[in-house]
């Protein structure tokens, strides 16, 4: 009761909701410069503080895995094609690592890019399996 008191009264008495808002704009505006100036595009949906990242011209996936992979290995969680969600612990700091992972991340996907392939599990999920 104490921990859901309190987390009330920061809602009411914090900025966090401009500051959320604000990290999500700028987090999607980054991906959006990143991802072109490696020659993808980007679909990105949903409210700004629930992110949904999707490649366009990607109706099998491999470019989302393929990206989301890349970041993970760069200690970056990405969703391949679900919501994300911003909270008032994202600060400048996290930004500026994330920024770094996706650019890293971006620039190894176009390298990686005509050897991708369609993830095992949607093509079980399609009946599709090779």
């Amino acid at each position: 009761m104490a921990a859901a008191i309190e987390t009330l009264r920061q809602i009411r008495e914090s900025d966090y909701l401009e500051r959320i808002r604000a990290y999500g704009e700028r987090l999607r505006q980054g991906l959006e410069k990143q991802a072109a100036s490696y020659g993808f595009g980007l679909r990105q949906t949903g409210p700004v503080v629930m992110p949904q990242v999707l490649f366009k011209d990607d109706p099998d996936f491999r470019l989302g895995y393929g990206w989301v992979t890349e970041c993970l290995k760069r200690g970056v969680y990405f969703h391949p094609y679900h919501n994300l969600f911003v909270s008032a612990a994202h600060g400048e700091a996290e930004l500026r690592a994330t920024r770094e992972a996706t650019d890293l991340a971006f620039q190894a996907l176009k390298q990686r890019k005509s050897s991708l392939e369609p993830h095992a599990l949607l093509l079980e999920h399609l009946g599709l399996r090779r």
